[in-house]
């Protein structure tokens, strides 16, 4: 909300480039685009910010943990391990 113009009308074209700020793809831009969605509704504007929402899921999340081995080597590096 803090990107929307706060001295001009708020307009379609501005909830479009504030829902494309953030990288595709991604959760952050999946929740931005619902709270947009969301206040443009309260705001009656008509603007669809559904085709910026992307295709996040967490399944698509790739982690890698690291072994114990390499945690316990970053332990004994640290100079104060309390």
């Amino acid at each position: 909300m803090k990107w929307l113009p706060a001295t001009s009308e708020l307009s379609p074209s501005a909830i479009i480039s504030v829902a494309q700020r953030s990288k595709p793809n991604t959760r952050s831009r999946q929740i931005a685009c619902t709270v947009l969605r969301q206040f443009a509704r309260f705001a009656q504007i008509e603007v669809d910010v559904g085709p910026y929402i992307g295709n996040y899921s967490p399944k698509k999340v790739v982690r890698t943990i690291p072994t114990d081995k390499i945690i316990s080597q970053a332990i004994e590096q640290l100079p104060n391990p309390a």
